[in-house]
């Protein structure tokens, strides 16, 4: 009976932790952070992630369906990202500035 309680508790507890690839000019780096924080954490995070890259205002963040996570205020669990997936690190739609 316990092994039962366990194992349906495990496999059905929720994952507060997510890990994701982040993948910037073909290289791609493993990052785990919290399914709460926004868009916004993850993107400075990434962008530290991989040091050095021009113009790191322009980034966002992809998915590979190639839609643009837009809203840096939304938390992870809301703008639908989920364990173990892929995100693209690119200069973003709308990032680039108007004059």
């Amino acid at each position: 009976m316990n092994s039962q309680i366990s194992e349906s508790g495990a496999s059905h507890a929720p994952q507060h932790t997510l890990h994701l690839t982040i993948v910037n000019n073909g290289l791609s780096k493993p990052i785990a952070i919290d399914r709460e924080a926004t868009v916004k954490a993850l993107l400075d995070r990434a962008i530290a992630l991989f040091g050095n890259i021009p113009a790191p205002h322009t980034q966002s963040l992809w998915t590979e369906k190639g839609v643009e996570l837009t809203n840096e205020n939304e938390t992870l669990k809301a703008a639908h990202i989920h364990n173990g997936e892929t995100l693209l690190l690119r200069p973003g739609a709308v990032k680039g500035g108007s004059h």
